[in-house]
């Protein structure tokens, strides 16, 4: 509904979520922030589907859905700890 809206319209939308199944189904664009610090950014699809960091990467694998393993969630948050505190 909404994307249909902002099409028919032509009006843009700054739509901030920590929901990223529902980013990917309105945002044709991304930008993943972390403490203030771009993360990743550019079209939604590349975006969620190929992460450049491993932030990014993080909350994607945080998300549960098929073949969802939260033991792989824990490494990739504990690498990403490691990694900010250098």
């Amino acid at each position: 509904m909404v994307d249909a809206l902002l099409h028919a319209s032509g009006i843009a939308l700054l739509f901030v979520s920590h929901d990223l199944a529902v980013v990917s189904e309105v945002t044709d664009d991304v930008l993943v922030m972390y403490r203030g610090s771009i993360m990743d950014q550019g079209p939604t699809g590349r975006v969620l589907n190929a992460p450049e960091r491993s932030y990014t990467k993080l909350l994607i694998s945080s998300m549960p859905g098929p073949g969802w393993d939260p033991n792989d969630v824990l490494k990739r948050r504990a690498a990403f700890i490691e990694e900010v505190r250098v």
